[in-house]
């Protein structure tokens, strides 16, 4: 059970890749929270030219928490319905894949993170915003090559991960200081994902 106080993150992962401290993302980042160490599957590879998309579709899969409503709007096939979940952030659809796409590769990336915080620290947290960012970084990767991004309020670094394989000029994360070691962290342990050129950049800004 939840502490008062304490936010909950969308994202309830599966697979978590060993512990913390074995991969190098111990709570020494902040003593107030537990990291954990958990892998994102993309349907897509990666290539040469960066995101390889099968069939013009990718995802990334997490376990993510449904509700009743949601359920009940689905079934009434009533889509002009927003459907918040319990703590007020809308609930929203994305595309699953047919049986008839056949997606030859995966992806993993692992990403260090907390699932609680204070409101106050929901940076460190992986939200289910940060999913729906890197299906449109994926499926839009032709707008981002070349360009130099900046990503405001990076948290743990996923989306600015996948960013940086669709080969930008550059990537700068930013986020307050407290949070940027987690970042960096994550951006050193999927540094064999980037492609060769691309500059990535963690800087502090609280804005």
């Amino acid at each position: 059970m939840a502490h008062k106080g304490v936010v909950l993150s969308d994202v309830h992962c599966v697979g978590a890749v060993g512990s913390p401290a074995e991969a190098g993302c111990g709570s020494d980042d902040h003593d107030a929270y537990v990291y954990r160490c958990s892998e994102f599957t993309f349907s897509c590879g990666i290539g040469n030219g960066g995101w390889v998309v099968e069939a013009g579709w990718c995802h990334v899969d997490s376990q993510e928490r449904a509700t009743e409503q949601c359920a009940s709007e689905a079934e009434s096939g009533n889509t002009d319905v927003v459907v918040f979940d319990d703590d007020g952030d809308a609930v929203v659809e994305r595309r699953t894949p047919s049986a008839a796409v056949c997606i030859p590769t995966t992806t993993d990336i692992a990403i260090c993170h907390s699932m609680g915080t204070t409101l106050k620290d929901v940076g460190y947290q992986v939200w289910s915003s940060a999913f729906l960012l890197c299906d449109y970084i994926i499926s839009s990767q032709a707008l981002l090559r070349d360009k130099v991004l900046l990503e405001l309020g990076c948290g743990p670094g996923l989306s600015a991960i996948v960013a940086a394989v669709a080969r930008p000029k550059a990537v700068l994360c930013t986020d307050i200081a407290s949070v940027l070691p987690l970042c960096l962290k994550n951006m050193e342990r999927s540094r064999h994902l980037i492609p060769d050129g691309v500059a990535c950049h963690v800087k502090t800004l609280d804005w």
